[in-house]
Formats: structure tokens, sequence, C-alpha cells
């Protein structure tokens, strides 16, 4: 009940199944048109995903692990649903980690925000262009962002959703999750910037080497 991805026959069925259509339109907005060029990413990401889930730090009455779907909607960008659906499923199948029927739940509840991180980072980009050392807190604050609205998200879903009502359930997951929400900012950040030194062009940033006027396939002048 306490986790990020919630068990099944804990929500009323409007919860469900709402959820079930809305992670639908978030794996077809995937599916279409797919870059061959993008499915080994896309294979890194959902398989950090997985792994995180796996990570758990016990509490009190739960216990939590890394969300990383910052990071996920960063490089995943419309990608991001797919890459939840193949991780969550399998953390079900193998972990009955979540549930079957609250799949779209557990789905949207990470990949809206993820959605949310993807638009962030386009507009922020720029930014970090002109000034590369602004890569951390750019990327912190949308760690930040994304797994607030995560926590948040999944909050109300517990709140409004169970079938007996869970207000103490619903305040005991936000307290729960806020280490992690601390470590998802310091740790989004330390990525982004990583990445931004060493594979700036999966983040599609402006790679800064002499003109030769040779173009390589990135489309980065040389």
């Amino acid at each position: 009940m306490y986790a990020v991805h919630v068990a099944d026959g804990l929500l009323s069925s409007p919860w469900w199944i709402g959820g079930i259509v809305v992670a639908i339109l978030l794996v077809i907005v995937g599916l279409i048109a797919i870059d061959d060029d993008d499915i080994p990413r896309i294979g890194l990401l959902t398989a950090a995903l997985f792994v995180s889930s796996q990570l758990h730090l016990p509490l009190v009455v739960t216990s939590v692990h890394l969300l990383l779907n910052a990071i996920a909607g960063i490089l995943l960008g419309r990608y991001v649903g797919l890459s939840l659906l193949v991780a969550l499923g399998f953390q079900f199948f193998l972990f009955t980690h979540g549930g079957l029927w609250t799949l779209g739940v557990n789905i949207v509840v990470m990949g809206l925000p993820a959605f949310l991180a993807f638009g962030l980072f386009a507009y922020l980009r720029r930014f970090i262009r002109r000034s590369p050392r602004l890569a951390f807190p750019v990327g912190a604050g949308i760690g930040f962002v994304t797994s607030a609205l995560t926590v948040t998200l999944n909050g109300l879903i517990v709140r409004y959703g169970l079938t007996n009502g869970g207000y103490e359930s619903a305040i005991v997951v936000v307290l729960a999750h806020l280490p992690v929400i601390a470590v998802e900012t310091a740790g989004t950040g330390v990525i982004v910037a990583y990445l931004a030194k060493v594979k700036p062009e999966w983040l599609k940033l402006a790679v800064d080497q002499p003109s030769t006027g040779v173009t390589s396939s990135n489309g980065t002048s040389h």
C-alpha cells in the first residue's frame, strides 16, 4: 500500500481502469515510428528502471527505492511510457512488485512526471549550451520536480483511490519518500552534469570542437 507501485486489490475500479486507459496512450506514443538508433538507449534505461526498484531501503512501515523517472524522461522522451511498461511489467511478473491490474496506474504515476521532465529539459537545454556549469542545477531542479510530482501523484491516488479511504496511508507515502526525493534531486543533477561532458549527444547538446567544415553523424561540425 505504501510503496510507489500500488498492488492489486487496493484501488476502486474507476481508478485502475482509468490508469490502464491513460497508460495505453502513453505506450502508443512511444510505439509510433520507433527510431532503430534509439533502441539501445531504450533498453539501457529500461534495465536501469527495473534494477532501481530492487534496491529497497526498509523503513518502519514500508520500504522505498529510487525512481529514476526524471533521467528516463530526459533521455527517452516519448519512449518513456514504453520503457516503463516493460520495466514495471517485469517487476510484477518476476517479483510480484506492484500489480497486474494496477500496472496502468503505476505507469501513469511514473510516466506523466517523466514526460514533464522531458519537456522541462527541452526548454532548459539552451541554458546549459550557453553555460555548461548549469548542467547540475538544471538536472537537480528537474529531478526534484519530477520525483516530488511522482510521490504527490501516488499519494493522491492512495488518498482518493483506495476502496476504504486512505488519508493516513497517503501521508505515510509522502513522508516515507522524502529521502527518495532528496536522492533523486542530487542524483539527477550529477547524471545530467556527467552526460553533458561525456555524452552531450544523448542530451542533444552542441559539442564544442574546432570547426573544420566537416559534419559528423551526430550533426556536430568539426
